[in-house]
């Protein structure tokens, strides 16, 4: 076990206790901390049957394979040339493989996470802030920065309740991003366009993203889901169909969005930071 007692961190710990300015610090850290999260089952069963019903190939809404790619011996009776091509194509396979490798492993530990932990009602994740200030969650297999696949597994536990109805406006603003979907002829995607743009691809696709949350399996149904979304952000845009089929559900039930529980996040990324840095200095 690690000594936590040397002397490089009794400094630092006496460092942080004369320090003043730390209070506001474990503050932020805390209330990050203390948001529980939990595991999104229904999107934790489609990626299983992908899977399964692939036999671990993957290579669907951007999963990767998990079995590496079959080397052959080589053959008898092949000329001088065609041994060289059948080297390039075994050697090509071999770092295609390393690749997999790689991308696989994480995927593993991913889905042994979630499997994990989905049994639970609330989970919390431990941060950490670095030299800048920048915030990062500590977990590794799972976290709300990780990937495409993270992100989709995890969802609020305790959402605050919609109170006002022109707040679902961000919500479809969300979806639309995670599908970045580039029609026919454009050249920009859904991410690309101005918000009034994005919810009215989301009202005009009401059916589909329906139908998708409905039948999400390629193999049962049409997946519309994957079809607009798989060079961006698939499994994400999947949650936000489950997300959207359950806010249609809780509307028709009681007639209005009040009261609603998002459990999806809705993401905002800073965009040319460097303008706010020279704001805060002057």
């Amino acid at each position: 076990r690690w000594n936590m007692h040397n002397k490089q961190v009794e400094n630092h710990t006496k460092r942080l206790q004369r320090s003043s300015r730390m209070d506001g610090i474990f503050h932020i850290l805390n209330g990050i901390q203390s948001v529980p999260l939990r595991i999104n089952y229904e999107v934790l069963q489609v990626v299983e049957a992908i899977y399964d019903n692939g036999k671990g190939r993957g290579e669907t809404a951007g999963l990767p394979r998990l079995q590496p790619k079959e080397r052959t011996n080589m053959p008898e009776g092949l000329t001088e040339d065609q041994i060289k091509d059948w080297k390039r194509q075994e050697r090509m396979k071999h770092e295609e493989n390393v690749r997999i490798n790689s991308r696989s492993l994480k995927v593993v530990r991913t889905l042994k996470a979630a499997r994990k932990y989905v049994k639970y009602a609330a989970i919390y994740t431990p941060w950490n802030v670095d030299y800048r200030g920048r915030a990062y969650g500590c977990s590794t297999d799972i976290n709300v920065q990780g990937d495409d696949l993270c992100k989709a597994l995890l969802e609020f536990a305790k959402p605050t309740p919609l109170q006002n109805e022109e707040d679902v406006y961000w919500f479809f603003v969300a979806g639309a991003t995670h599908a970045a979907y580039k029609a026919p002829g454009q050249t920009r995607g859904l991410d690309k366009q101005n918000f009034d743009a994005r919810v009215d691809w989301i009202k005009a696709n009401h059916d589909n993203i329906l139908e998708s949350a409905e039948n999400p399996l390629p193999t049962t149904g049409k997946a519309w889901w994957l079809q607009v979304s798989e060079d961006e952000h698939p499994l994400e845009f999947l949650a936000f169909c489950f997300e959207y089929s359950r806010m249609v559900a809780y509307k028709a039930a009681n007639g209005s969005l009040i009261g609603w529980e998002c459990r999806m996040a809705v993401p905002f990324d800073g965009s040319c930071s460097g303008l706010q840095h020279f704001s805060a200095l002057l």
